[in-house]
């Protein structure tokens, strides 16, 4: 079950920038110069954690090249009650953002992705606990958000965001079409991976979208995607 303090954006009113998707802790783990993975026992390295995922990055990036004076991004996120939210959300307020968007789930795990680096700095294992980020984060939620979302200038989503909530923010920023068009926020979609890049087809958001920001690989999916859904014949694969 996922509860909530009261959401109050009333601190958030005013951005310019929205971001709707994933807050994660990431972490990496490598053996020390000289010392090799040993499988069934630990070696002497370095572990270390930083705030990630794409949106929270995303999100970061636009705080720090905001102007002194402009009111820093609104980012809607979700992360568990644990040790690693409480981080998460204090590295994000220690920005000067707000954290009103920042959903705080009840008995959650907050999304972690800790990786395992080899003595060359490639991945030897990784696992993913973003569970939290796709549950927590809901078209419900977005919705407490909706007066934001429609007055920014750009809204930016996520491909870790289900397509649900991909088509809620997406039709939050589309309100304002009716009154005018130059009112209407832009709408960005980051598509992360070519496994997720097919999520905003699939909440029939691509004809709101103004960007998207896909490798050769996303756009090959997305269009084979858009192709699918009319019954027409697929791009092959780049050789």
């Amino acid at each position: 079950e996922i509860s909530t303090p009261s959401a109050a954006s009333d601190g958030a009113r005013g951005a310019s920038s929205v971001v709707v998707g994933g807050m994660v802790l990431d972490v990496q783990a490598a053996p020390a110069v000289g010392s090799n993975l040993r499988r069934g026992t630990s070696v002497p390295g370095c572990v270390r954690q930083t705030p990630g995922g794409v949106g929270r990055n995303i999100a970061e990036g636009l705080c720090r090249m905001s102007c002194p004076g402009v009111a820093l991004p609104l980012f809607i996120s979700a992360v568990g009650d644990d040790l690693a939210g409480g981080a998460l959300t204090k590295a994000w307020s220690m920005l000067g953002a707000s954290v009103a968007g920042v959903r705080v789930c009840a008995g959650a795990a907050t999304p972690v992705v800790a990786a395992v680096l080899d003595a060359g700095g490639e991945v030897a294992a990784s696992v993913a606990d973003t569970t939290t980020a796709e549950v927590g984060l809901d078209a419900g939620w977005v919705g407490r958000f909706t007066a934001d979302v429609a007055s920014a200038a750009i809204v930016i989503l996520d491909g870790n965001c289900t397509p649900n909530v991909l088509a809620a923010a997406a039709c939050a920023a589309d309100t304002t079409a009716d009154i005018t068009e130059t009112r209407r926020p832009r709408v960005w979609f980051e598509p992360v991976s070519v496994v997720k890049s097919t999520r905003a087809g699939a909440a029939g958001i691509l004809p709101l979208l103004e960007f998207i920001s896909p490798n050769a690989g996303e756009l090959r999916a997305m269009a084979n995607e858009a192709r699918s859904r009319r019954g027409v014949h697929q791009a092959a694969d780049a050789a």
